[in-house]
């Protein structure tokens, strides 16, 4: 069954030092996860696939980090980046442009 909710699933709007570990989050209608300010929160090891928007979005705040999650086969971005200062997203690589090829799979646009 497809959610309907019009609102990310998961929203850490002003919120710091929160860990999100082994979640699955599948077949949304609109964002998985959104990091919106707040400081040092990190979402890892998760899988986010089949969503109506962005896996994860990371708008804003500061020290950030997205490790070694599978995202694939979303609507839009698997991880969008905007406006955070210090934000991580790694695989145990530094580089966003590796980062495209190992991180974010099919269906996913970078």
């Amino acid at each position: 069954m497809v959610s309907t909710l019009n609102a990310p699933v998961i929203a850490l709007d002003g919120v710091s030092h929160c860990v999100l570990r082994g979640l699955i989050i599948e077949t949304c209608c609109q964002q998985a996860i959104r990091m919106q300010g707040g400081a040092h929160n990190q979402i890892a090891a998760c899988t986010i696939r089949n969503t109506g928007l962005n896996g994860v979005v990371v708008e804003d705040g500061s020290y950030h980090e997205v490790v070694a999650c599978e995202l694939h086969d979303t609507g839009q971005a698997g991880l969008r980046i905007g406006g955070a200062r210090g934000a991580i997203a790694s695989w145990g690589i530094d580089k966003y442009a590796e980062l495209a090829y190992r991180y974010i799979e099919r269906g996913c646009r970078w």
